[in-house]
């Protein structure tokens, strides 16, 4: 079963390159989600794809301007049973920024591959140097959701899954995928599994992690607790 990978980016012009290319080692194909980048991240990805021998792997889809990061592109059924049509099972998401270690991600891709729904990444605080808030953050929204390390990125989805999910989230965007993870949590219990990983916190760049994180994942509890959800 194959593996499609989405990266949200914008200005990461120093990690990128290196994180497409490892990527292509673990995954089928890669879709970049790009924010409006203006500091050359667009230059590398295309001498990237120049390079490719199929091409076809790595596509760049450049974000609307009104669109939440990953929300445009997940909550397009059609996008989603064309490429399951073609043999793809897990989608991943990950940062582009280098926080995320590849090492850890074929334990993510086993657990769907094993008819699992979500395997979420729990990242050990105590290897990259997080900041206080960070881990506050994380854990208050873990709290509240009833899942461990609920704001980190890293995650693996059943894509079947996703096909069948509500389109509950096309105008809040896809933060932390919050919205998804109460959802899912609602509607399937305990159908995920967290797995440790490890960090290296901002190898470059800056903290993604922003305050609003704790409105949203409480604006998605009070939406998905107010309609009778259901996944089939």
């Amino acid at each position: 079963m194959k593996t499609v990978l989405l990266i949200p980016v914008r200005n990461e012009v120093e990690t990128i390159g290196a994180q497409v290319t490892l990527a292509l080692n673990f995954v089928d194909k890669i879709i970049i989600d790009e924010g409006g980048s203006t500091d050359g991240t667009i230059k590398v990805l295309q001498e990237i794809w120049q390079t490719l021998p199929d091409p076809s792997v790595l596509t760049i889809a450049v974000r609307p301007a009104a669109a939440g990061p990953l929300s445009w592109i997940i909550n397009d059924k059609a996008w989603l049973g064309e490429l399951m049509a073609d043999g793809y099972f897990c989608l991943v998401t990950m940062d582009a920024g280098g926080t995320h270690l590849w090492g850890d991600l074929p334990r993510l891709q086993a657990y769907i591959n094993g008819a699992g729904m979500v395997a979420l990444g729990t990242r050990d605080f105590s290897t990259g140097g997080a900041p206080w808030y960070r881990r506050a953050l994380s854990y208050v929204a873990g709290r509240l959701i009833g899942v461990p390390d609920a704001t980190c990125g890293f995650r693996a989805y059943n894509m079947y899954w996703l096909l069948k999910a509500p389109h509950l989230y096309n105008k809040t965007g896809f933060d932390f995928h919050l919205p998804y993870l109460v959802l899912l949590r609602k509607t399937v219990g305990d159908a995920f599994v967290a797995h440790p990983v490890s960090i290296e916190y901002k190898v470059v760049g800056r903290s993604s992690l922003r305050f609003k994180t704790l409105f949203q994942v409480l604006w998605a509890w009070i939406k998905v607790s107010l309609r009778h959800v259901e996944v089939y």
